[in-house]
C-alpha cells in the first residue's frame, strides 16, 4: 500500500530520434493512438459490442527554430512524401515506427520564438 505523501519521481526529459538523428531543439511531443474502433449498435440490444478498426498513431512534435534554420528540413521531407523512422522515449519505454510527415507548419511571431510543428502518422504499435 502506498504511503500518502511519499516521494515520487516523475518523467522530466525524453529523447527523440528522427531517421536515427537526435532532435535537440524540440519543445513538446504528443503521442496519440487512434484505435478506430466501431461501436455496434442494434435496435434490440443497444450497444451490442465493438469491431476493430484500422489503428494508427499520430505524433505531433514542436521544435524551436535556430537562426540557421531547422535541424532537419521537415518541410522538404513532407513535400517529397518520404517514409521516415521516428523513435520517442516515454518513461522506460520507446515508441518506434516508420511512417510519414503528414503536416508541417512554420510559425513566426513578435512575442514568441520561431517554431516548426509537424504531424507524423504511422501504423499503431505498442510501446516497447
Amino acid at each position: 500500500m502506498a504511503v500518502i505523501g511519499s516521494p515520487q519521481q516523475y518523467l522530466g526529459r525524453t529523447s527523440i530520434f528522427f531517421n536515427g538523428t537526435a532532435l535537440e531543439e524540440f519543445t513538446s511531443v504528443d503521442l496519440a493512438l487512434d484505435t478506430a474502433q466501431n461501436e455496434i449498435v442494434t435496435v434490440t440490444k443497444g450497444l451490442a459490442g465493438f469491431s476493430a478498426g484500422a489503428q494508427k498513431t499520430t505524433i505531433r512534435i514542436t521544435s524551436a527554430v535556430p537562426i540557421g534554420g531547422t535541424e532537419i528540413d521537415f518541410w522538404d521531407i513532407a513535400f517529397r512524401n518520404e517514409n521516415c523512422t521516428l523513435q520517442v522515449g516515454f518513461g522506460s519505454k520507446d515508441f518506434i515506427s516508420t511512417g510519414r510527415i503528414m503536416n508541417v507548419s512554420l510559425s513566426l511571431s513578435a512575442n514568441s520564438p520561431s517554431a516548426v510543428d509537424f504531424d507524423f502518422t504511422c501504423v499503431a504499435k505498442a510501446l516497447q
